[in-house]
């Protein structure tokens, strides 16, 4: 059994699953990855820690009167801003840069190594107490007294309370020499109070050995505008991936929900399309269970109610005519009869038989468009010359006004007599609205169709009149009487033959006066 969802209910919930699916990958992917703690303590923070220590081993080997020229060429290379500071907090020599109070902030929550004081007597190493070792500066570092115990950063994005800032881990880094390699620390990554972010490292630079003159130890702040830094710091590619993998998986969702629909759509306009020509036995469409399933039972539906009236008019039309046959012939009889007496009047009987012959065509006229009316899987189609088709219509019909220009190598595919019938109709309906003018046979090629042009020099037609001159028994306002008018259907039978043929008839008035009826087939 089928359930009858509504399909703005399929739409709706297919469209929240979709955004759901999309918001849990989204919140797990940005918890996990964009926050700055683990940020820095993912690959970022190797990166960051990777540039410390290039940019330390520049420093090392050159005066600290020269790091200011090593700074702005790293700035331009990586197009980051960088600041050293000493350990003390106090900047480089000829800086005026203070840090904000963002990152002043977080520095005080790290202790600064212990050096031995340099000065006459006492170089940089040669420390009472052993290299790098010696009573701490007097000073207060970052904001905490001589002596007091401070946090040590553990791993980054951790803290705690750490060692004294005289024990072995805060002075390791002046242990260092020049042969040993430099040591870089990411200490935290925080964001400033115009939106860019700040990397903060501790930088060993080892005790300075000949004519340098620099600290053993630096503090290197990084600044970048934007969390990307051009790749240094956030990778883009997770991002990528995070969109690809959204993008496929609305794919998976969407594509074959919205296939199956307008899949179905497109059987629907194929069905209609086959009733608006008269193919009224098609199979029933396979239904669904929401709107568009009652869509196409409704079209089924109109489609045998459909059948059920053409069909009704078939036999109508062919019951009337063979009916009228019948009584016709006995009036043709009577005519006959009256003729051999005397006591008739030769204009009561020329009245009469004119009667029963404008009936008789009528009749004839009828099982035409009857005959006409087959459904054009019924008919066969054939590659016919459609000049030599052309010329023997004109000769039957003895319209003598009539020429036609029409190459002989031209093909077109159509059932000869259906055809045949169709042209003659309009070429005697070119004789009977048109007598004595010039009636041109033509044609002219429009894609894969062949149009066959009948043009005459007659009044025309009423453009209101146009839409409606191929219905049945339709005749135009000027042509009502029996002699003008005929009976309305020779127009309707050409329709239905070209309609058998697998093309179309239409018409057209000609700008320079006159009608043009178009007869437009396939190609062979």
């Amino acid at each position: 059994m089928k359930f009858h969802i509504p399909l703005y209910a399929r739409i709706a919930g297919w469209f929240l699953l979709n955004i759901l699916l999309i918001g849990i990958i989204v919140g797990v992917f940005t918890r996990q990855y964009f926050s700055l703690d683990n940020l820095i303590a993912g690959p970022a923070g190797d990166r960051i820690t990777t540039l410390a220590k290039l940019t330390g081993e520049n420093l090392r080997s050159h005066n600290e009167a020269d790091w200011p020229d090593l700074l702005a060429s790293l700035e331009e290379q990586h197009q980051l801003s960088f600041f050293v500071l000493r350990n003390d907090g106090t900047p480089l020599t000829g800086s005026n840069f203070t840090p904000p109070e963002t990152v002043l902030s977080r520095l005080t929550e790290f202790e600064p190594p212990v050096h031995a004081p340099q000065g006459p007597g006492n170089r940089p190493g040669k420390g009472r107490d052993g290299p790098g070792r010696g009573p701490r500066p007097p000073s207060k570092p970052f904001g905490f007294e001589a002596g007091a115990d401070s946090p040590r950063p553990g791993p980054p994005g951790e803290r705690g309370p750490g060692r004294r800032h005289g024990s072995r881990e805060g002075s390791q880094e002046d242990d260092l020499d020049d042969t040993m390699p430099v040591h870089a620390r990411l200490l935290f990554a925080v964001q400033g109070e115009h939106g860019d972010y700040w990397f903060a490292n501790r930088i060993g630079l080892g005790r300075p050995g000949g004519e340098i003159r620099r600290p053993p130890s630096v503090l290197l702040l990084i600044k970048s505008p934007t969390l990307g830094a051009n790749g240094l710091i956030l990778d883009t590619g997770p991002w990528w991936r995070l969109g690809a993998a959204i993008v496929a998986i609305s794919i998976v969702l969407w594509v074959p929900f919205a296939w199956s629909i307008t899949r179905y759509i497109r059987r629907l306009t194929r069905r209609t399309i086959s009733i608006a020509r008269g193919n009224f036995e098609a199979n029933a469409i396979s239904h669904r269970g929401d709107e568009l399933g009652r869509l196409g039972m409704a079209i089924d539906r109109l489609r045998q109610r459909l059948r059920g009236y053409v069909d009704g008019q078939k036999r109508f039309t062919s019951d009337i005519a063979h009916e009228l046959c019948t009584p016709l012939a006995r009036m043709q009889l009577s005519l006959g009869v009256l003729e051999q007496q005397s006591q008739a009047s030769p204009e009561t009987i020329n009245d009469l038989r004119d009667e029963v012959q404008q009936m008789s065509s009528m009749v004839d006229e009828l099982l035409d468009f009857s005959r006409a009316s087959i459904s054009p899987d019924q008919v066969t189609l054939e590659t016919i010359d459609v000049a030599g088709l052309a010329h023997e219509v004109v000769d039957r019909e003895g319209a003598t006004m009539a020429s036609v220009d029409i190459h002989r190598n031209t093909r077109a595919k159509a059932n000869p007599h259906l055809l045949r019938r169709a042209l003659g109709n309009v070429v005697r309906n070119a004789m009977l609205h048109a007598p004595g003018t010039e009636i041109l046979i033509h044609t002219s090629t429009s894609g894969d169709s062949l149009e066959i042009l009948v043009d005459d020099n007659g009044p025309g037609i009423p453009d209101q009149d146009l839409p409606r001159i191929f219905e049945p028994f339709y005749r135009v306002d000027g042509a009502r009487t029996r002699e003008d008018g005929g009976t309305g259907l020779g127009l309707a039978i050409v329709s239905t033959c070209m309609e058998g043929c697998g093309g179309t008839a239409s018409c057209e008035n000609l700008r320079r006066g006159g009608l043009r009826v178009i007869l437009t087939l396939p190609l062979a």
